[in-house]
């Protein structure tokens, strides 16, 4: 896989979804990126190399704040407050 390849992927995959692009759009859109892609190559830009993605934020260990709520009242009820 090329990098430039990678690129014009990640680009149609937002625009298509943030627009909700039809398939003919999405073509128009390819064509497009491809041609903007060689123009850059052609005047001796170089491809951006392909980056990790950063990691997602990591939950705590424990129960959820809707789960502490949940067994509180389930406490209470078993004890007869509810």
């Amino acid at each position: 896989p090329q990098p430039v390849l990678y690129h014009i992927c990640l680009e149609m995959r937002t625009r298509g979804i943030e627009r909700q692009m039809t398939q003919g759009e999405l073509k128009r859109l390819a064509e497009r990126q491809l041609t903007k892609w060689t123009k850059h190559v052609g005047n001796g830009m170089s491809v951006p190399p392909v980056r990790r993605q950063l990691e997602g934020a990591k939950h705590p260990k424990g129960p959820t704040p809707i789960e502490w709520l949940k067994q509180e009242y389930e406490r209470r009820k078993a004890a007869g407050f509810i």
